[in-house]
């Protein structure tokens, strides 16, 4: 039969979702609803926990085609998953990120986690391809240093220039991107950990893998 519903619409400022609704979860424990009555929640938070699933999944199969891609683009499986390792440790900055601003890991946290991950990827590529065609001619020690020193200025260069482009929308000083400003708290926090990595921990790791090897 026909059911009666009445739709509550609210306004969040500066709060989470995820927080709201559980404080809406703990008001609504002690009404005392009738069994004939329920409530759910239907809004924003429902069908960002949709998607936030839906890409989670799409980023973890996007991770695993990259590397089988890098794989082949390398021919060896020990420089792809180097690339791929500095990842979830370039994720730390973007967490700092997110607590730095006091912002909550949202949906648009996650487009910024995707963001971050392209850039981190490109720059541990230009690294690792320069490492192993230089050390072709020189030591792996010679190449990583070279490595360093050569790719220093346009990987930073990248990194200060999405820094600089984010940080009107981290503090919320762009009209109409306000809801964005998760986005560029996680690329901000990311970029900055996730470069130094590249520069300096991609070459350690690839030297410590060249010698397991030898």
């Amino acid at each position: 039969g026909l059911q009666y519903t009445v739709d509550l619409l609210v306004y969040r400022d500066h709060r989470a979702l995820s927080h709201l609704l559980a404080d809406i979860s703990a008001a609504m424990a002690q009404l005392n609803l009738p069994a004939s009555v329920s409530w759910r929640d239907a809004g924003d938070n429902a069908q960002g926990e949709a998607a936030r699933a839906d890409m989670l999944k799409g980023l973890g199969v996007g991770i695993i085609l990259l590397t089988v891609v890098l794989v082949a683009a390398f021919a060896s499986a020990r420089m792809a998953l180097l690339t791929v390792a500095i990842l979830p440790l370039s994720a730390i900055g973007a967490f700092w990120g997110l607590m730095f601003f006091g912002k909550a890991f949202a949906l648009p946290a996650l487009l910024g986690i995707i963001l971050l991950f392209s850039i981190i990827v490109k720059n541990g590529i230009l690294l690792m391809e320069f490492i192993h065609q230089r050390e072709q001619q020189v030591s792996a020690v010679q190449a990583a240093e070279e490595s360093i020193r050569l790719r220093f200025r346009p990987i930073l260069m990248t990194a200060l220039a999405t820094i600089a482009g984010m940080i009107p929308i981290a503090l919320e000083r762009s009209i109409g991107l306000e809801r964005l400003s998760p986005l560029a708290d996680v690329a901000i926090g990311g970029l900055l950990v996730g470069t130094v990595l590249s520069l300096l921990l991609l070459p350690m790791l690839y030297l410590w893998g060249a010698k397991k090897a030898g």
